[in-house]
């Protein structure tokens, strides 16, 4: 029973900033400022090399 509720705390955790980001359509941009553009593609899952990744964000913000 602790592993299951275990599961679900994690879960939960995981997929609540999932519902916090907005999707905003072209008309809707006028309102927010734009401070750059940012864009990278990565295969497989984001293991190591963080610190380049964030270099790279800083740089660009």
């Amino acid at each position: 029973m602790k592993f299951m509720l275990s599961i679900l705390v994690v879960s939960v955790l995981f997929s609540t900033t999932s519902f916090a980001a907005k999707e905003i359509k072209a008309e809707e941009s006028s309102g927010y400022t734009k401070i750059g553009e940012l864009s990278f593609q990565q295969s497989g899952l984001p293991i190591g090399n963080h610190a380049q990744l964030l270099k790279e964000v800083d740089n660009k913000c």
